[in-house]
């Protein structure tokens, strides 16, 4: 299960914060969470065999909400 933490952290991690000065908070929540396009960007490094539009409607199925993935939904996923 650590490795897929791993996993989820080093993707979770992408984020890109353009626009204004995020907080401490701001930036740390964000690094907890996974967006689509992170979740995209495992899916094909990892040759999931899917079409993008079915990875992202297994994403949007799993996802608080359909936008924010945490560890735990991840790993219902995995």
């Amino acid at each position: 299960m650590e490795n897929f933490r791993q996993i989820f952290d080093f993707y979770a991690k992408q984020h890109q914060f353009t626009g204004k000065n995020a907080t401490f908070e701001e930036i740390q929540e964000k690094f907890n969470i996974m967006v689509l396009a992170e979740f995209n960007k495992f899916a094909l490094e990892f040759k999931i065999p899917l079409k993008k539009d079915i990875v992202t409607e297994i994403y949007k199925k799993n996802a608080k909400n359909g936008k924010d993935m945490h560890f735990d939904e991840f790993m219902v996923i995995i």
